[in-house]
């Protein structure tokens, strides 16, 4: 999936699979289980949670936005 937005947020809960997703203005949540991810953002806060088993990628970058990544609980 890739996903390019200019303003907006994106969430995606719950989400399993590949993702590249790119902002400006815009926060990124995204709630999964086993999935490596890289995440960068130029201003805002970065908090993402590192799973063990790694079985989808996900590349989350924005330039004024938030982004979270947390564990999918059914």
């Amino acid at each position: 999936m890739f996903i390019e937005l200019k303003t907006g947020n994106c969430t995606l809960d719950p989400f399993f699979g590949n993702a590249t997703i790119n902002t400006i203005n815009g926060t990124i949540n995204i709630k999964t289980n086993n999935a490596k991810t890289i995440a960068k953002s130029k201003t805002g806060t970065v908090n993402v949670m590192q799973f063990k088993l790694a079985l989808h990628q996900l590349n989350l970058q924005s330039v004024n936005g938030d982004i979270n990544v947390s564990k999918f609980k059914k």
